[in-house]
C-alpha cells in the first residue's frame, strides 16, 4: 500500500507538471515576463503536491524531494516543447499566408503543403524537424525578457547560458514545491488514524498568556485557551482529527513572523497535542 501512494503521488507531480507547463506555454506566447511564469509555476504545483500529498498521506521525505524534483522537470519540458510547438504553427500560419512569394519554394521541395515546407526549412536550418527543430530555432533567438502579442525581446546567449536559464527555472519550481511539502511534514497528524489535523485559528493572546499555557503544558495540565482574543503577540491555533478521533481538541501557539520589532523567534511556542 506505501508503495501504491508513493507511485500515486509521483504520477501526480508528473501529470501536474506536464499540465503547468502546456498551460504556461500557452500564457507566455501571448504575455510573457522574466520569472513570472515560473513562480506562477511553482505556487499553483506546490499547491497541487501538498493537496495530493493529504489525499494520499504521503509524508516521507525522500517521495517528497523526488516528487518536487519530478514536478520541477515534467513542468520546464512541457513549457518549453509548448513553446516550441506554437511557434511552428506560427511559422506554418505565416507560409500559409504567404501565397505565391513561396511558389519558388514549393516547387523546390516538390509539395505545397505548409507544414512540410516549414518542416523542410527546420531541417536545413537546424538538422531537426517538426518541435524538435522549432525549440533549437528558438534556442538560436535568445532567452526571452518579455512578449505582448508578437512583439519579443531578448538577450542573446550561448547554448549554456540557455541551459543555465532553464536549469534556474526548473530549480525555482522545484525549492518552493519542496519547501511547502517541507512545512507539511512539520504539520502535526492523528495518533490513531495518521491523517493531518485540521488547523482553525482560534484568536491571539499576549506574551504573558503564552509563557503561562506553556508552563502548564509542560506540567501536564490541560488547560485550554479561553481568553484567545483579535490581538494579541502570539497565535493560538486548535487541532482535531477530520476524522473525528479526537476526544479532546489539541492546541499549538505560534509566533508570526514580521508581526512585532521585538527579537523573538517566530514559530512554534508550545503545543498541546488531542487525545484519541
Amino acid at each position: 500500500m506505501t508503495l501504491i501512494r508513493a507511485s500515486a503521488f509521483l504520477g501526480c507531480a508528473l501529470a501536474g507538471g506536464t499540465v503547468l507547463g502546456l498551460l504556461t506555454a500557452v500564457a507566455s506566447d501571448s504575455l510573457f515576463l522574466l520569472g513570472l511564469w515560473p513562480l506562477a509555476a511553482a505556487l499553483a504545483g506546490a499547491f497541487g503536491l501538498v493537496s495530493a500529498a493529504h489525499l494520499l498521506r504521503q509524508r516521507g521525505a525522500t517521495v517528497h524531494l523526488a516528487a518536487a524534483a519530478l514536478l520541477a522537470m515534467a513542468w520546464v519540458t512541457a513549457d518549453r516543447a509548448g513553446e516550441a510547438w506554437l511557434f511552428r504553427l506560427h511559422q506554418i500560419d505565416q507560409v500559409a499566408r504567404s501565397g505565391l512569394l513561396l511558389a519558388d519554394h514549393a516547387v523546390l521541395h516538390d509539395s505545397d503543403n505548409p507544414d512540410e515546407l516549414v518542416d523542410a526549412a527546420l531541417l536545413a536550418e537546424t538538422g531537426a524537424a517538426g518541435v524538435l527543430g522549432a525549440a533549437r530555432v528558438q534556442l538560436r533567438g535568445g532567452v526571452p525578457v518579455l512578449r505582448v502579442l508578437r512583439s519579443t525581446r531578448v538577450i542573446h546567449a550561448p547554448l549554456w547560458g540557455h541551459v543555465l536559464w532553464l536549469a534556474l527555472r526548473a530549480t525555482l519550481v522545484a525549492l518552493v514545491a519542496a519547501r511547502a511539502l517541507e512545512q507539511l511534514r512539520h504539520d502535526p497528524v492523528c495518533a490513531m488514524c495518521g491523517a493531518w489535523l485540521r488547523r482553525e485559528e482560534l484568536g491571539w493572546v499576549t506574551e504573558t498568556a503564552a509563557l503561562g499555557l506553556q508552563s502548564a503544558w509542560r506540567a501536564g495540565e490541560r488547560t485550554a485557551p479561553l481568553h484567545a482574543g483579535v490581538s494579541g503577540d502570539v497565535q493560538v491555533l486548535q487541532d482535531r482529527c477530520p476524522h473525528g478521533h479526537s476526544t479532546h481538541a489539541g492546541y499549538e501557539l505560534r509566533r508570526p513572523r514580521g508581526r512585532a520589532l521585538a527579537r523573538r523567534t517566530p514559530g512554534p511556542v508550545a503545543r498541546l497535542p488531542p487525545l484519541t
